[in-house]
Order: structure tokens, then sequence, then C-alpha cells
């Protein structure tokens, strides 16, 4: 029951943050200008990792 929620718990992190990353770039980023292929890249980054984790994950727990 713990590693259920402490993987979901990180998995919503690692998303929120790619997330808040990827927003930075498109909006708020200290020179004033934008990156929209930036936040992009980012934001895809991060959903390849969270999908490869959850992958791994699953190939573990069938193996059990």
């Amino acid at each position: 029951m713990k590693k259920e929620i402490s993987t979901t718990l990180m998995v919503l992190l690692i998303s929120f943050i790619g997330f808040v990353f990827s927003l930075i770039q498109m909006y708020s980023n200290q020179d004033g200008n934008s990156y929209p292929l930036n936040a992009s890249l980012i934001y895809l980054g991060t959903s390849i990792f969270v999908f490869t984790f959850l992958l791994t994950l699953k190939k573990d727990i069938l193996k059990q």
C-alpha cells in the first residue's frame, strides 16, 4: 500500500514539475522572451520519463 502511494506521489510530482517548468518557458521567462519549443521539449521529456518509469514499474510488478 505504501509503495503505491509513494509511486503515485512521485509520478504526480514529476509531472507537476515538468508542467511548471514548461509554463515558465512559455510565459514568465526571466529575459522576457517566450520559448515555446523549449517548453514543448520539457513537457515531452517529462512525459517520456514518466511513461518509461511506469513501464519499468509494471514489468517489476509482473515479475513478482
